[in-house]
């Protein structure tokens, strides 16, 4: 007679595709269903056919016997039953915040299964993966059989999972972002988003940070595609949230327009490194040649010159108030684009503020005009 608790030997005559259990004989005209949860303590989502072969003669352990009137009782068995249940003892296998080696054996559409060296099965979920918020479809990150190193996130004992973590077992980008304290230091970044509110930016070392519309002129919101490149300036910085708060960085921005402007080229690559020294003029080859320019000669200019403009006397802060502070165009007197070789410049003598607006107007012939003959030309319009 059969009785709840006990181990018997059953043997497997069939299988069943949906949801893959298997019928076994466990006594003359008694025959019963394994169920894929009772077959591994350690492996969920197994399929009965992958464990045995028809004719195997397997111990089981009938689990419990509901009687039916008039039917044969109901008896429920599991094949894993037959051993202790090691979930008791999980966290000393595999304590919290430890690190393992595993392997990918399936993929979910929320993260990945992966089998940790001790035979359990874990979750990689897909916000465990990368400190990116923005990943590609898992299936194109992982394959199956694929090792990675994780860290153990969270365990479950009476629910019999394991989380784990990929992300955490790397250094994270944002604690070592908030470190180097990059409040109003000036960074390069790549267009990675744009919204209704904002275009988001990534930075060269994979934060991603907001440009808030507010921060940028309407006349340019529709400007921008994904994969420009950006010089921008960290405003602010939560690191546990994961969010950093930028605007474009005005001066580079300067920098570069000035640039173009003078060489007279379409091309848009900033020198990678500024010298000390008040020397300008020093020719290089990349894709076309530039020239390079040295913020210190900019910023003595302003020193004695002012941020007014030499020609029009515009001045960005008192029109648009403390976001224009600042803000002026610097003005080389002799066309650098047109010089060979290396001088040294005279910050006062050589260079002048100009708005945009003039700096423009004055690079429309070449040579360019000067600050006198445009002075003139705006003088004779107000007089007509």
């Amino acid at each position: 007679m059969i009785e709840e608790g006990q181990i018997v030997t059953a043997i497997v005559e069939a299988f069943s595709d949906t949801p893959h259990c298997a019928r076994l004989l466990i006594a003359p005209r008694t025959r019963v269903i394994l169920d894929p949860e009772n077959l591994s303590w350690k492996r969920k989502r197994q399929k009965v056919v992958d464990y045995f072969d028809v004719g195997d003669e397997i111990l089981v352990k009938v689990l419990s016997i509901k009687a039916r009137a008039g039917r044969p009782p109901l008896i429920k068995v599991g094949f894993r039953e037959t051993e202790p249940n090691p979930w008791p003892l999980i966290r000393s296998i595999h304590p919290e915040e430890s690190f393992s080696i595993c392997r990918i054996v399936g993929f979910l559409s929320y993260g990945v299964n992966v089998l940790l060296p001790s035979g359990f099965e874990a979750l990689l979920h897909k916000k465990e993966i990368s400190w990116e918020r923005e990943m590609p479809r898992i299936e194109n990150l992982f394959k199956l059989g694929q090792q990675l190193n994780v860290q153990i996130k969270s365990v479950f004992p009476e629910e019999e999972k394991i989380h784990v973590s990929l992300k955490d077992a790397t250094p994270n980008p944002w604690k070592q972002f908030a470190e180097q304290k990059p409040e109003l230091k000036p960074a390069v970044g790549i267009v990675s988003g744009i919204a209704p509110y904002g275009i988001f930016v990534k930075l060269s070392n994979g934060c991603a940070g907001l440009i808030h519309k507010t921060r940028i002129p309407e006349k340019l919101r529709d400007e921008f595609a994904l994969g420009d490149r950006v010089d921008v300036r960290v405003i602010s910085l939560t690191p546990d949230k994961q969010r950093v708060e930028l605007e474009f960085n005005v001066e580079a921005i300067y920098d570069e327009w000035e640039r173009v402007l003078e060489v007279g080229s379409n091309e848009s690559t900033l020198p990678k490194d500024f010298g000390t020294k008040v020397v300008e003029g020093a020719k290089r080859v990349v894709t076309v040649n530039y020239y390079e320019r040295n913020p210190v000669a900019r910023k003595k200019c302003i020193q004695y010159h002012g941020t007014c403009c030499s020609v029009c006397g515009f001045s960005f802060e008192k029109t648009y108030g403390t976001i224009g502070e600042g803000f002026i165009h610097v003005h080389h007197l002799s066309p650098i684009g047109e010089i060979g070789s290396e001088y040294a410049l005279d910050p006062i003598r050589d260079l002048r503020p100009v708005c945009a607006n003039c700096h423009g107007i004055l690079h429309r012939r070449r040579p360019p005009f000067s600050i006198e003959e445009l002075r003139q030309m705006l003088l004779e319009r107000v007089k007509h």
